[in-house]
């Protein structure tokens, strides 16, 4: 367990630096849910893409179900802590896109939990697919805000919300 979290926080961001030093990224983009993990991420980086000017973006992805308290979370990190911060609504093309790729969704029960974990699944790796197309504009890559709490849970979504670079990602 940590105790000396200075030196955590020394250590996460050191390792960052390094890591941007040598791969000659122009920026981090990560998504911003208005929980924890990415707040903490984005809020580890900002003083080294300071240091380094390297652009930290985030973006607060709406897919229907986001809740008002989410939301305006996500919004006061974003102000506080990013670069440049803006908020997109995919619901449209996750709408779009389902029909075409959910086989059978028409006779599913929506109150069904392997349903609701389905349609999670794509919503996640809906926003992923934005977060990189942002990231390759930007000539930068994707932040995981994945814990390592979540990782031993299974709490994560293959190619969904692990990105190119984890901070966190060994801290519970």
């Amino acid at each position: 367990m940590i105790t000396d979290y200075k030196t955590t926080t020394e250590n996460i961001r050191a390792k960052l630096r390094k890591y941007l030093i040598d791969s000659r990224l122009q920026s981090l983009v990560t998504g911003i849910s208005g929980g924890i993990d990415s707040a903490l991420c984005v809020a580890l980086a900002r003083p080294v893409c300071d240091e380094l000017g390297v652009k930290l973006i985030g973006r607060r992805i709406t897919i229907q179900t986001n809740k008002a308290d989410e939301i305006e979370r996500a919004e006061n990190i974003g102000e506080a802590f990013l670069h440049d911060f803006k908020a997109t609504n995919l619901s449209d093309a996750f709408s779009t896109l389902l029909p075409m790729i959910a086989e059978n969704l028409e006779n599913e029960d929506s109150s069904d939990t392997a349903h609701k974990i389905r349609l999670g699944n794509i919503k996640a790796r809906t926003r992923m697919i934005y977060l990189y197309h942002i990231a390759s504009l930007n000539k930068g890559m994707v932040l995981s805000t994945d814990n390592y709490t979540e990782l031993l849970l299974g709490f994560w979504t293959l190619h969904g919300d692990v990105g190119d670079y984890g901070m966190i990602q060994n801290l519970w």
